[in-house]
């Protein structure tokens, strides 16, 4: 730890990790399949992963409740877009719940794959980093992020069918756990909306402003 103003902060660091940032510039085929593979390969090394050390949980407590909760504070102010956030919210989780839930695959998760969060070495390998949302959960939602980020880069189809084959070829899963896909995409925008809510003391408040609300509304009503 140092010692700031504020009192003691923590720092952490860790070495770079290999190669560069990806790209999906021109076709971005190639780079989703390579990305499929490594998740695929990814989850085939957490399988049998344990840690004494605990950690949340990546499940519906921890991607739609606690968000709301987060988010109620600030936004509650716009009563119709809260109520509208609360009732999709619902939706979304009743939706899971039915498919049935407890038969989607669980297991250690990365939380946050972006489509990005990885660098690529001239041999073509990709290493992973920013786990810091990482723990065990459903494997569907991992591979919702990437679709998710996606759609919000106009690119949904072009990555996904091929991210989604490329994961396919180096790991099984289960028709039910691809069908729970689109519902974890659907929790993006506003478990992203709760990951800023809940960092506000700490980021700061000023970029959610009612143009940030106004967009982030916006996304949900496309879904």
């Amino acid at each position: 730890d140092v010692a700031a103003p504020e009192g003691p902060r923590f720092i952490a660091l860790f070495a770079l990790a290999n190669g560069r940032g990806l790209s999906y510039e021109g076709d971005p085929e190639p780079m989703a399949r390579r990305y499929g593979s490594a998740v695929a390969a990814m989850h085939n090394a957490l399988d049998d992963f344990e840690s004494p050390h605990q950690r949340f949980h990546v499940d519906l407590d921890h991607l739609i409740d606690q968000p709301l909760a987060y988010v109620e504070p600030i936004l509650s102010r716009r009563a119709d877009d809260w109520d509208y956030l609360r009732r999709f919210a619902g939706a979304v989780k009743r939706a899971i719940e039915t498919l049935p839930e407890r038969d989607l695959e669980r297991g250690v998760c990365h939380g946050d794959l972006q489509c990005y969060h990885a660098h690529i070495d001239d041999a073509e390998t990709l290493t992973f980093y920013d786990v810091d949302c990482g723990g065990f959960g459903y494997r569907a939602y991992d591979l919702a992020v990437f679709r998710w980020w996606a759609r919000l880069q106009t690119q949904e189809d072009e990555r996904w069918d091929a991210l989604l084959a490329a994961y396919r070829a180096g790991r099984a899963v289960d028709d039910l756990d691809v069908d729970a896909v689109p519902l974890f995409v659907a929790r993006g925008t506003f478990w992203h909306m709760g990951v800023h809510a809940q960092n506000s003391p700490h980021w700061g408040y000023g970029g959610l402003d009612d143009a940030y609300y106004d967009g982030r509304i916006e996304q949900l009503r496309a879904l």
